[in-house]
């Protein structure tokens, strides 16, 4: 098999990809004078032409035509790292595939295995920085592609089969997954981080920061020193009790790179502790900005909105948290968050509401998905009783309110709308014992002593009803004769002209 004359393919294939390459001593290969690690995308395209459409599904690989020089190319894809756009890895398709087995005796010492999104599986070999993509055949396994690596990206990988082991808490093996990082790319932060995170995880804070440091000496990337200087703050506030360190080392990790989102969270989070809501908000707000799935971030956030009543603000977050939480975990999301969240959502939507075209529906629902979770908290029902208040559904707000007040019998705003809700279902009577029990917990409220008043009114008791309007007032009602001339009971007990006489009175 031959590729004719290129820069590092010519004669036979395998035997030159051997020679060049001696296990003894780690190199990074070429192909056509394009070296992962090192080659940017531009060059690249100087050298390949512009890339080929984009297949489905891949907008990070690039396809190119292969050289000419290389006959036995069908294609070359090229993906890049994002942050520098340089090389992370090539892969060469053959045209004709060959024998796996001829290419590991051939490779020497593999290193990583790993199942493709397209069915295949590749192996990666080290020192060599090379591997390839193979697939079962009709005689074995198939080589359908060689690969050539970056070591960031291998050391990259290892980072990932680290992430897997301490996910699991399988810690010798996550140990020896960074260690293998850390050889396998000397100039990536990412393996000293992945060695202070295993101490960490052992609570040997003293270990992890000395790791965390070396990491900071590492020659790329600045998001991977970010996160280590990053790991360095969190360890000094919580493990150290040392805030003034912390805050430094979220400052200098914002510095070394300000796109990396849990950065700045934390620093939002400490100055939280330093009462300063403000400026956490910014921080928050730049770690969405950067990450928009950050959930802490939205949800601190959306609290800082919420606390400061900036309710259309909040709202959209709300409204992606309360989405988030039905596909998250229990130990993501308990249930009293959820509750919360739902709650929080359905409030937000009722002060946002269009006063124009009402839709009580949403909140109807957020409120409903809260008491669900959360069947004692009587501030839900109560707020659920509100939205089929004004919505006009007289008998569903009836049943929240009284859920409500069965939860927390001295609440004014429960019993007296319960009292309002009767009244709408006619229900006079009933209505005017939930008004009475108001005005008890809060007396000489003068809104209060007017609910007794319609009540008496719709009973068409008109001397009691005189009697509570004049109370009201004397108590300071001001709630607008307008109104009351609008209101349904009154008329049945005063003319227009005898209530306006009445509510003068307060003059």
């Amino acid at each position: 098999m031959k590729f004719n004359h290129g820069p590092f393919f010519g004669g036979i294939f395998i035997s030159l990809l051997v020679a060049a390459f001696p296990l003894q001593a780690a190199e990074v290969p070429s192909f056509f004078g394009i070296t992962p690690g090192s080659t940017t995308r531009a060059e690249v395209e100087l050298l390949l032409g512009e890339p080929m459409p984009s297949p489905a599904g891949k907008v990070q690989v690039f396809e190119y035509q292969a050289p000419a020089d290389a006959v036995d190319a069908a294609k070359v894809a090229v993906s890049y790292f994002q942050d520098t756009q340089e090389v992370s890895r090539l892969d060469v398709f053959l045209k004709t595939p060959l024998a796996a087995e001829s290419l590991r005796a051939e490779f020497g010492r593999r290193s990583l295995v790993q199942d493709r999104e397209d069915g295949h599986k590749e192996e990666f070999y080290y020192p060599r920085y090379q591997g390839f993509i193979f697939r079962a055949g009709e005689t074995g396994e198939e080589a359908v592609a060689i690969v050539f690596l970056s070591p960031r990206l291998l050391s990259d990988l290892f980072v990932n089969r680290f992430n897997v082991c301490l996910g699991k808490k399988e810690f010798e093996q996550a140990r020896l997954e960074a260690e293998k990082a850390r050889l396998a790319d000397p100039d990536n932060a990412e393996g000293f981080v992945a060695q202070g995170r295993y101490f960490y995880a052992l609570k040997d804070y003293d270990q992890s920061l000395a790791w965390f440091g070396k990491a900071l000496s590492a020659g790329y990337p600045a998001v991977s020193k970010s996160k280590a200087q990053t790991w360095v703050g969190f360890i000094h506030r919580h493990h150290k009790n040392s805030p003034e360190a912390a805050l430094k080392a979220f400052q200098a990790a914002i510095v070394l790179s300000s796109s990396y989102a849990p950065a700045h969270y934390q620093m939002g989070d400490l100055l939280l502790d330093k009462k300063d809501p403000d400026g956490a908000a910014a921080e928050f707000s730049k770690a969405l900005e950067i990450d928009p799935k950050y959930t802490q971030a939205r949800l601190k956030l959306a609290d800082y909105l919420y606390d400061k009543k900036q309710f259309a603000k909040a709202l959209e977050h709300y409204e992606t948290l309360s989405l988030w939480s039905e596909n998250a975990t229990p130990s993501e999301a308990p249930d009293n968050l959820k509750a919360r969240l739902h709650f929080r959502h359905g409030y937000c939507l009722m002060e946002s509401i269009n006063e124009l075209a009402p839709d009580y529906g949403k909140p109807i629902a957020a409120f409903e998905r809260a008491v669900k979770i959360d069947p004692r908290a009587d501030i839900f029902y109560e707020n659920l009783g509100y939205a089929y208040e004004q919505k006009g559904d007289w008998a569903n707000a009836e049943q929240a309110y009284l859920k409500s007040t069965g939860l927390k019998p001295d609440s004014v705003f429960s019993t007296r709308h319960l009292g309002i809700v009767l009244l709408e279902l006619g229900r006079p009577q009933e209505a005017l014992a939930r008004a009475e029990k108001a005005l008890s917990l809060v007396p000489g409220k003068p809104e209060l002593m007017m609910d007794i008043a319609r009540c008496h009114a719709a009973l068409k008791k008109k001397g009691p009803a005189r009697d509570w309007i004049r109370r009201a007032v004397q108590a300071g009602y001001s709630g607008g004769g307008d109104g009351l001339l609008l209101d349904p009971y009154f008329p049945l007990v005063f003319d227009e002209k005898e209530l306006r006489k009445l509510l003068e009175r307060k003059s």
